[in-house]
């Protein structure tokens, strides 16, 4: 009888010991679900936030790309202006000179064949 109660004594000693290790196992797997639960909520919490700024930086960027497009629509208008002014100043003062040049040449050329004729 003493090696079935050795038997029973050991049995019973493992099953308080697979019964404390599923216990144990149960509160483990448990304390994972509700850290993983928090984890997708906080993620959840962190992608909403996550979009936001994405959101507000793309329209940010929008603004910034029309801003930077207007600015430079007005000054390469300028631009165009200020030498279309040029190119029209340099030719009425080409034009004045040439003007000046071809009545030298005549007014130069007439005493030469008006003291011919004499």
């Amino acid at each position: 009888m003493e090696k079935g109660t050795k038997e029973g004594i050991i049995k019973d000693g493992m099953i308080k010991m697979i019964k404390g290790s599923e216990a144990v196992a149960l509160q483990a797997v448990d304390s994972a679900t509700t850290v993983l639960k928090e984890g997708l909520t906080g993620a959840e919490d962190l992608s909403a936030k996550a979009s936001d700024v994405l959101l507000n930086m793309a329209r940010r960027t929008v603004s910034a790309g029309s801003t930077l497009g207007d600015d430079i629509r007005e000054a390469t208008k300028n631009m165009v202006s200020g030498t279309i002014r040029a190119v029209s100043e340099i030719g009425s003062e080409l034009k004045e000179s040439v003007s000046t040049a071809v009545e030298g040449k005549i007014l130069a050329k007439k005493p030469k064949e008006e003291a011919k004729s004499e």
